[in-house]
């Protein structure tokens, strides 16, 4: 596991800017307006954002969220569930992993926004797992 922050955004900048296909899963809970950013950060920095597809995942009890997920941009797929809380988030994000079609997988949290990358020129040439600590209890 990656905790360095600066690597870890050169990882997703390459990922990015990668001509590949790209699946962001994304948990949310409580946070469609956050959610909505992290969308707009993902397309607004992607250099092929027709490769990028993004899986959203809520929990069927969250109404403010349930109600919201209409609203968000076509293209994202949304799945509901059985709420699992923080120590059962793999299992959404399992969920998730089912439906995505891209070659990398990349793991958000629903309030995950940068407001540059670092740019780098070469691609990923393995697979990565990389974690970013967000001071979420429980993670």
């Amino acid at each position: 596991m990656i905790k360095d922050t600066a690597r870890i955004e050169e990882i997703i900048q390459e990922v990015f800017d990668s001509p590949k296909t790209v699946s962001v899963l994304i948990n949310t809970r409580k946070h469609i307006d956050q959610l909505r950013e992290t969308i707009e950060c993902v397309m607004s920095t992607a250099r092929h954002p027709e490769n990028v597809e993004i899986i959203v995942r809520a929990d069927e009890d969250d109404e403010s969220t349930t109600s919201q997920l209409h609203t968000l941009p076509s293209h994202v797929k949304v799945i509901v569930g059985k709420r699992d809380g923080y120590e059962g988030a793999h299992i959404g994000y399992w969920e998730m992993t089912q439906q995505a079609v891209g070659e990398f997988l990349l793991v958000f949290t629903d309030d995950f926004v940068v407001s540059a990358w670092v740019k780098m020129t070469s691609y990923v040439s393995n697979a990565t797992i990389i974690s970013r600590y967000n001071g979420t209890s429980g993670w």
